[in-house]
């Protein structure tokens, strides 16, 4: 069906030539595989309820189609608007046109006819090259205007490792107004066409978006895996070595990794040195020096990292010990408050002294020697006026000695 304007002419034709398909009256036709070009109006007109009503049915057809050379642009549209049904506006009856697979050009020699417009000689066919020699379908059948929504979507993590989804509505209305439900897998719901939703744990969640528009609906469900590494929790614990003059620190790394593969970056706290760092889990340090130190430990996972500082106060002192004569020695209870009792293996029968001492190695609290037979022994120190901190105790033969440490508290 060829028109009366030819590419852009500004006439004004007769008016009952302005619509390539002007569809009334209750109308069953079926148009296909047809082209309308040059017509002012539209390609398709849709005049009366009854009309609108065929289309909705099935009962009338307009589908894989060319429109070309329409000046005022519309593929289709409503006679008036009091035709309104199932599409309401002309805007959904353009839509709908182009949805249901007909092609638009804005002049009509982008169809490419031999001659369409000579009229003393016209040749309507398709020229070599014209859009119109493909894309003929005499099985699609007809399609009424109130199919169901074609529904679907995609998801994505709003940001890496988030449990915030952003979802994304591709559901195809076939030019109908469209209403959307979401259910994100009973956790909650949305109506809108474009929605993010948090889920609170890890997991797989179906999420179901149904469309509906004015004559039936249909749906779509899709599983959403949520995997998010939390933040791991740094934390540790310490303890110096016992042996007199020790400056080793064992570090013990009680990290909550929350399940998921973590590494660790220590500092131990030398501000002078850059060789003070670990990445062991349970790393040792020797220290240098006496002082007080502030060591940090960093635990991360592939997403996020957690940080954790403590002090440590080191407090070795110089006091040497030989151990001969004596096995062991040991204090209790360790910490102590009011009193410690010190306990000692003797080989031999000999004379033993006892000493307390503060970390500066100055001697604050000493027995008279008393001599004790061979094998364990004890005896009970008063500490009830010492004030808190690291002391050591030094057992003493006449001849030997051997230090252990002991921590008062108030």
């Amino acid at each position: 069906m060829v028109g009366p304007y030819y590419n852009g002419q500004t006439v004004t034709p007769n008016a009952n030539f302005g619509r390539g398909a002007h569809i009334r009256r209750n109308s069953a036709l079926t148009i296909v595989n047809s082209i309308f070009s040059g017509y002012p109006v539209a390609g398709l007109i849709i005049d009366s309820r009854r009309t609108n009503a065929a289309f909705q049915s099935g009962v009338a057809v307009y589908k894989n189609n060319i429109v070309a050379g329409i000046p005022q642009g519309w593929a289709g549209r409503l006679a008036s608007s009091s035709d309104t049904l199932a599409l309401t506006t002309s805007t959904q009856v353009a839509a709908w046109v182009v949805a249901n697979g007909t092609d638009t050009f804005t002049t009509s020699n982008e169809v490419n006819l031999v001659r369409p417009f000579l009229y003393s000689n016209p040749n309507y066919a398709p020229a070599s090259g014209s859009v119109a020699n493909a894309g003929s379908n005499f099985t699609t059948g007809k399609t009424p205007f109130n199919s169901s929504p074609i529904v679907d979507f995609t998801f994505a993590p709003a940001v890496p490792n988030s449990k915030v989804y952003n979802f994304t509505n591709l559901t195809n209305t076939r030019g109908i107004n469209t209403t959307y439900t979401w259910d994100f897998g009973g956790l909650g719901s949305s109506t809108q066409e474009n929605p993010s939703f948090t889920f609170t744990t890890n997991g797989s969640f179906i999420v179901k978006l149904t469309a509906k528009n004015a004559f039936d609906s249909s749906f779509v469900n899709k599983t959403v895996v949520v995997s998010v590494s939390d933040k791991p929790a740094a934390n540790f614990t310490y303890v110096q070595g016992t042996a007199a003059g020790s400056r080793d620190f064992t570090f013990t790394n009680t990290t909550d990794e929350k399940g998921v593969a973590t590494t660790y970056a220590w500092d131990f706290g030398v501000t002078t040195s850059t060789a003070d760092t670990s990445s062991a889990k349970n790393p040792v340090f020797t220290y240098a020096a006496n002082g007080t130190y502030t060591v940090r430990l960093i635990a991360s996972n592939a997403f996020l990292a957690d940080t954790i500082t403590k002090t440590v106060t080191l407090t070795a002192t110089d006091v040497k010990e030989v151990n001969i004569a004596i096995n062991q020695i040991a204090v209790y209870p360790n910490p102590a408050n009011e009193n410690v009792t010190v306990s000692f293996d003797l080989l031999n029968a000999n004379d033993v002294q006892i000493d307390l001492i503060d970390i500066t190695g100055k001697t604050i609290r000493a027995t008279n020697s008393m001599r004790f037979s061979s094998g364990m022994n004890e005896i009970s120190l008063n500490t009830a006026d010492i004030t808190q901190g690291i002391y050591f105790v030094k057992v003493s033969t006449t001849e030997l000695s051997k230090t252990t440490r002991l921590v008062i508290i108030k």
